[in-house]
């Protein structure tokens, strides 16, 4: 029983450590444009090419920016719907939807994480927690 706690309390801790201590390398998002005068279908989520994953530090000594975060926009402008990737300098780590005139919607979601502009917010939380499941379920039937 005790090799069974002393297990768990050091998986719990590589876990806990995994999440809250933040990483020593360079930050790296998905940056590119779904507008065919850009990268076109390359930057469509799902299919979205590992060419554009760019490093946000030189990124942002090129722009004078601090890059903290991803993005991605999702805006439509009458009927054209267009999907931008990139690096961000602040914000919040959720979504956010505005409307404009002329038929303007954006939507944008801001996450923190290596490639985590690659696909919606709503794939990205509902993977999180399958991942979460299944691991609390493999370290459960360990014990049980």
């Amino acid at each position: 029983m005790h090799d069974i706690n002393r297990t768990l309390i050091i998986t719990l801790l590589v876990l806990l450590a995994t999440v809250a201590i933040p990483s020593v390398y360079a930050l790296k998002c998905y940056s590119c444009n779904t507008h065919p005068d850009y990268d076109g279908a390359t930057c469509e989520s799902g299919s979205i090419d590992e060419k554009h994953l760019i490093n946000c530090d030189d990124a942002g000594k090129l722009h004078n920016r601090n890059y903290t975060m991803c993005r991605i926009f999702h805006q439509t402008v009458g009927t054209e719907t267009r999907v931008v990737r990139s690096c961000a300098t602040s914000g919040h780590d959720g979504c956010i939807a505005r409307t404009g005139t002329f038929q303007i919607k954006l939507n944008y979601c801001e996450c923190h994480g290596d490639g985590c502009n690659s696909a919606d917010r709503k794939s990205r939380v509902g993977l999180a927690l399958m991942t979460s499941s299944a691991l609390i379920a493999v370290i459960l039937s360990r014990f049980i």
